[in-house]
């Protein structure tokens, strides 16, 4: 190997090297996926697919229709709050395949996933020496892989933003045009996908000023994705009555003041999802510090995971209701949050040994979202983190060139047994996922087969997958704001899902007709609310995973004895 500037680079490859590196990538990616491409709709994917639906009949009028997702029958722009690209990819993979089946459109997703996965790969090829390492440890790792798996706006969003970010420093370094434009309308894309895509604005700008060491005409490239999403909702605002961007900020700031207080401090969800969500990355914590930085790593880590255990016997609200031996809990959330620092702190170091433009730009990707998910979003979840997966591995491997100059010796092979081992570890994260969602397809299908639940008389009041497939049954989502209940009534209640659980009803007013229980059969919970345990919403717990076995998805089955009314969150007496 030899040292380029501030890297250690590996040897020079040729075209054709380069070319069988980036088709290794894409295979691998989709070898790692396509197992789990006949995944049911999970979580948010049923609103994309009815957007989709929604664009094949009417191509302007992406969010004209109505449903009930959060309690109430709602106009869909009043409720999704992420702008409308990717349904508009659905709607044309439908058409291309004939329908809005699972499987094919999962594999019409695959393509969206594998250009994010060359972009990350491009990114490291940039920024560090050993792009395969890096790419490996970024995309090995359940934020990316769980992710993918879905039909939601974070992965391509994702491939915008480092395909955007490559190409602009390609057109600042070399000063194209033409790469700059193509960067700022691949960062417009990025914005109106997701929009936390908008944060390429700030961040493109900052690496061409540190880049250039001045503000230059460059920069008048990042109005095309302002003037986007400026576009945008100046229409939805014509169109729906509200501007769609302003109404997402609205909800995200109303929502997290509802549930301040109940759920875990954010930014210590946050430090908890970056070190279960990069598994990988934090396995790595034995090859990237020094014995005594271990050592007081572990210290923290104890005396955290012993204030846990106090602050939980003294009744802290959201260390309540889980789940097992407390110290378990405890133990697996001190060390994921302790080794959630970690990429934060190579980060920072990594821009005090360099000190310029490219550590910047790694710098201020962390930073920035850290501070999104922490502060910004409406709550801490691993999709709001996925553009550390872009930067994750090669801060790793930037560390690493770091110790090897010093003479700490090398560590590339520890580096890659530990990068095989997140990536198994984000598979089995991606199979129990991929269980929990056929749990809650086979809950919809039981429901079905022993209770009537098509009658005017019947309701539940789940969302998420267990509604799109209650629905394809014919059954009705409660209005859990307005309803109302009268004796006789049949309720659908679950147990962990959105709009479900034990505190929704007055049990003195029901009586239990049955309970449908499916195992999914697996040693991690994903999205439990009694394991506590929530990659899509830190409100169902404060851990991206929980090792130990999911408990069951039960739903009950109940019959309304008094009358009862829609307050909201919960039913109760009506009089």
């Amino acid at each position: 190997m030899e040292v380029v500037g501030e890297r250690v680079a590996g040897p020079a490859r040729g075209p054709r090297s380069r070319l069988r590196e980036r088709l290794a990538v894409a295979v691998v990616t989709v070898l790692c996926l396509i197992p789990f491409s006949n995944k049911p709709f999970h979580l948010d994917d049923p609103f994309y697919v009815l957007a989709a639906r929604q664009i094949r009949e009417h191509p302007l009028d992406f969010y004209g229709f109505s449903l009930n997702w959060h309690g109430r029958l709602e106009p869909a722009y009043d409720q999704m709050k992420n702008p409308p690209a990717t349904s508009y990819y659905l709607a044309a993979a439908a058409a291309a395949l004939g329908g809005f089946d699972e499987q094919p459109l999962r594999l019409a997703y695959l393509p969206l996933s594998v250009a994010a996965a060359l972009g990350v790969h491009a990114l490291a090829r940039r920024l560090c020496g050993n792009a395969r390492l890096a790419t490996a440890l970024s995309l090995g790792s359940p934020i990316f892989l769980v992710t993918a798996s879905n039909l939601g706006s974070d992965v391509p969003m994702l491939a915008c933003w480092c395909w955007s970010v490559l190409l602009w420093m390609r057109g600042i370094d070399e000063g194209r045009r033409r790469w700059l434009a193509a960067a700022a309308a691949l960062a417009a894309l990025a914005a109106l996908t997701k929009y936390l895509g908008a944060g390429l604005v700030p961040l493109l700008a900052a690496y061409a000023i540190a880049r250039q060491r001045r503000v230059s005409p460059a920069l008048l490239w990042l109005l095309a994705p302002i003037a986007a999403l400026a576009a945008y909702e100046a229409f939805t605002a014509v169109h729906y009555g509200t501007g769609l961007l302003a109404e997402a900020a609205d909800f995200s700031l109303s929502t997290r003041n509802q549930i301040e207080g109940e759920n875990a401090p954010p930014w210590l969800a946050a430090a908890t999802f970056v070190g279960g969500g990069f598994a990988a990355v934090s396995l790595c914590a034995p090859v990237l510090w020094r014995r005594s930085t271990l050592v007081a790593g572990g210290l923290v880590t104890t005396a955290l995971a012993l204030s846990l255990v106090a602050a939980q016997r003294m009744g802290t609200p959201w260390l309540q209701d889980f789940i097992g031996a407390p110290t378990s809990f405890a133990v697996q959330l001190a060390l994921l949050a302790v080794a959630g620092v970690q990429l934060p702190m190579l980060a920072l170091m990594d821009l005090h040994r360099r000190r310029d433009a490219d550590a910047l730009l790694l710098f201020l990707s962390v930073a920035g979202s850290l501070t999104f998910a922490a502060q910004v979003n409406w709550t801490v979840n691993a999709r709001s983190l996925v553009t550390l997966v872009s930067v994750a591995g090669i801060l790793v491997v930037r560390r690493l060139e770091d110790r090897t100059r010093s003479g700490a010796g090398s560590a590339w092979r520890p580096a890659w047994v530990v990068a095989v081992a997140g990536l198994v570890l984000a598979l089995l994260a991606l199979r129990a996922d991929t269980r929990h969602a056929w749990a809650v397809r086979t809950t919809a299908a039981e429901l079905t087969r022993r209770y009537d639940l098509t009658g005017p008389r019947a309701f539940f009041l789940g969302h998420w997958g267990l509604q799109y497939y209650l629905e394809q049954a014919g059954a009705h989502a409660a209005d859990m704001q307005e309803g109302r209940f009268a004796p006789g009534d049949i309720l659908v209640v679950p147990e962990n899902g959105s709009g479900g659980g034990g505190k929704v009803l007055p049990w003195n007013a029901v009586t239990v007709l049955g309970v449908v229980a499916v195992d999914p059969g697996t040693r991690i919970s994903v999205m439990s609310g009694q394991a506590r345990a929530g990659f899509y919403s830190a409100m169902w717990g404060p851990l991206p995973f929980r090792l130990g076995a999911m408990p069951p998805e039960r739903t009950l089955v109940v019959r309304v004895e008094r009358p009862l009314r829609g307050a909201g969150k919960r039913l109760v007496p009506d009089p």
